[in-house]
């Protein structure tokens, strides 16, 4: 998200809003399965969910509100904690620390799919620190606070990676601090990994994978997840809001990704179609 300075630049936000709308409009034709089709009739749901993310002054709100609170928990949990190994944070980078919305316009204003274009995104050095972050991280530093930046990115992404860090001049910007596990790893295998090198006292990301929560098999799962874990949100588990992409929405298909985009988006219909007791209903029964 792009820091709003005086009564300019919060006008310049709210105009970036109607030169994307013009700019997708624009657009001639996109390729999805032989179908020629607007970007727009592509991916509706991400413009609106990209134009939230990038002029909602409450979505702007719910970060500075959310790294508000994560730094008094923080506070709260180092009182109880005195363990023999080094305190740190996990913190996910993508939408968490950077914003990545500038990188998901330009995939929907020209109707291309992730990650054509992602890397030299990432290597670009784009892309805004997420309000609050570096206040917040800079804390965790003064506290004595290690942090460990947790990305499913690219290895090979490592050195834009940390460019873009330094330049934005976070704490703890090295190798040692930057783990990019991409797919030669599961989330699962890094969280024990660095769980068992450090004391982790906070995981902080956009995605429940962020927070080391395991065993998410489909919707059910990951409202069960949450549920069962719900006491330690606010205070160990510190989510951030992100509506442009995720595993929420990958459960509605199963996680089926060599699904088509018409056939992603006939499922979508589908739970889009649900009242509140037939959406309980087809949760509950998910095994």
């Amino acid at each position: 998200m792009i820091r709003a300075r005086g009564v300019a630049s919060g006008m310049g936000l709210l105009l970036l809003g109607f030169v994307l709308g013009s700019t997708i409009m624009s657009v001639v034709t996109a390729k999805d399965a032989g179908e020629e089709r607007s970007p727009v009739e592509c991916d509706h749901r991400s413009l609106t969910a990209v134009l939230w993310h990038r002029v909602a002054a409450e979505r702007r709100a719910l970060c500075y509100q959310t790294y508000a609170g994560a730094r008094r928990s923080l506070g709260d949990a180092l009182q109880m904690r005195a363990g023999q190994k080094p305190r740190a944070i996990m913190i996910d980078i993508d939408d968490t620390v950077i914003d990545t919305s500038e990188y998901q316009a330009q995939r929907v204003s020209s109707g291309i799919s992730y990650p054509a274009g992602w890397d030299n995104w990432v290597n670009s050095g784009s892309g805004a620190l997420v309000p609050g972050v570096k206040e917040f991280l800079l804390h965790c530093e003064s506290a004595g606070v290690e942090v460990l930046y947790v990305s499913g990115r690219s290895e090979s992404l490592m050195a834009g990676t940390a460019a873009k860090l330094k330049k934005e001049k976070l704490p703890f910007v090295d190798r040692e601090h930057i783990v990019l596990y991409d797919t030669k790893k599961t989330a699962g295998v890094v969280c024990s990994e660095l769980s068992a090198k450090y004391d982790i006292v906070m995981y902080v990301g956009d995605q429940l994978d962020d927070l080391c929560i395991g065993g998410m098999a489909n919707i059910k799962s990951r409202i069960s997840a949450v549920e069962g874990g719900r006491s330690m949100f606010g205070a160990t588990y510190i989510v951030l809001p992100n509506a442009m992409y995720g595993k929420w929405d990958a459960a509605m298909y199963s996680y089926d990704y060599g699904l088509s985009d018409i056939e992603k988006r006939k499922i979508r219909h589908f739970w889009a179609s649900l009242t509140d007791s037939k959406l309980l209903e087809e949760i509950c029964g998910q095994q």
